[in-house]
């Protein structure tokens, strides 16, 4: 089984390092409700969900603003030579 033509696993990975994120630095979330939302995720993905195109794109364009807002303050621009 394949989750948007990725291993389950890796998603998982992901979404597990994605929540340790948010948990440090913007939600107070304690670590076991981080463990019981990725708990879930787990499920719903050895359950088989489905989830459309559209709505991968939609998290898709949501992240990369997010990063590039987080991002833009914490870098500057090479100075010319």
């Amino acid at each position: 089984m394949r989750i948007f033509g990725r291993e389950p696993a890796l998603i998982l990975a992901a979404v597990s390092a994605a929540f340790s994120l948010v948990v440090s630095f913007v939600f107070g979330l304690t670590a076991e409700q981080a463990a019981a939302i990725v708990a879930a995720v787990a499920l719903l993905a050895a359950y088989g969900l489905n989830v459309s195109a559209e709505t991968v794109g939609a998290l898709n364009a949501c992240v990369l603003a997010v990063l590039g807002l987080v991002t833009r303050g914490q870098v500057s621009p090479k100075p010319d030579a």
